[in-house]
């Protein structure tokens, strides 16, 4: 019995041990190189002379199991961080501006027919809500894709003193007013959700990156409204607007500055009970 006991005391600090965080550390030159070993996973880190960390491009992680897929959340208003060892940033507005022009055609850029649109005084703002990102590579992060959430407002402004009007059938077109028209526009609100593919690399001490990909359309609280001297009056609450839509959304940028491309791929309006048009966005967009 009293050997049994020594045997215990024996084993049972061995077993403790076995489950305890070990770290390993290798002197190389005037580096120091960590090896931490905690729950089946095993990274390495490497700190100079005084102690720093060095900026890891990749820091290897080792596991006893299956591999491990990585995806992040966060938000463009968030500061972008370095996450086991490599730093996945996206090309992702915090806030756009630009114009927002409708054109007769998906992927087109003639104007629409009949639309009297004024596309040099159409415009639209937008913030990014969320976004997330999916690495394609565990070893680099120049490849990636990424699903963002955006918000934005669009106005697009007529000419020739012509309003988008409601007609008796409740169909809308687009009507020549009889009195000068100091204003005349429509306006919806969107909810953009991009899939996009990046590409990014670090050159002359900037970040380039390039994103392609296709987006879903949200849209709501349309109206059209027009301008007779300072009066304001509402042609249409109804205008027809599709509820949802498809567009091929394009980022090019330095660093946190971008331009950005968004075309429809789809109608803006019920082709049926308004008139044909797909919405073309133009503009930039800041992140941090």
């Amino acid at each position: 019995m009293k050997k049994l006991a020594v045997l215990m005391t024996m084993i049972l600090p061995m077993a403790m041990s076995a489950t305890e965080k070990a770290d390993t550390t290798i002197l190389v030159g005037n580096k120091q190189i960590v090896v931490e070993d905690s729950v089946g996973k095993t990274s390495v880190k490497v700190f100079d002379i005084n102690g720093d960390e060095l900026h890891k491009n990749y820091e290897a992680h080792f596991s006893d199991s299956q591999e491990e897929e990585q995806f992040f959340i966060s938000s463009p208003f968030i500061p972008n961080k370095v996450r086991n060892g490599v730093e996945w940033r996206i090309l992702s507005p915090a806030v756009f501006v630009g114009f927002n022009m409708l054109t007769g055609s998906g992927m087109g850029f003639s104007k629409p027919d009949g639309m009297h649109v004024r596309n040099s005084k159409s415009w639209e703002w937008g913030i990014g809500l969320l976004d997330a990102v999916i690495p394609i590579s565990r070893y680099s992060n120049r490849w990636s894709m990424f699903l963002e959430l955006q918000f934005s407002q669009a106005y697009n402004h007529y000419t020739d003193d012509y309003m988008m009007m409601k007609q008796d059938d409740g169909t809308v077109k687009m009507v020549k007013s009889d009195e000068p028209l100091r204003k005349s526009y429509s306006r919806y609100n969107q909810f953009t959700l991009p899939i996009m593919v990046q590409w990014q690399n670090k050159l002359a001490k900037h970040r380039w990156s390039v994103c392609l990909g296709p987006s879903l359309d949200l849209r709501t609280g349309d109206h059209a409204r027009y301008f007779i001297g300072k009066k304001k009056h509402t042609s249409a609450n109804d205008t027809k607007l599709n509820a949802l839509g498809l567009s091929m959304q394009a980022y090019i940028g330095i660093d946190d500055t971008m331009i950005y491309i968004r075309h429809g791929l789809t109608p803006l309006y019920d082709t049926k009970n308004a008139p044909k048009c797909y919405p073309l966005a133009i503009g930039i967009g800041f992140g941090w």
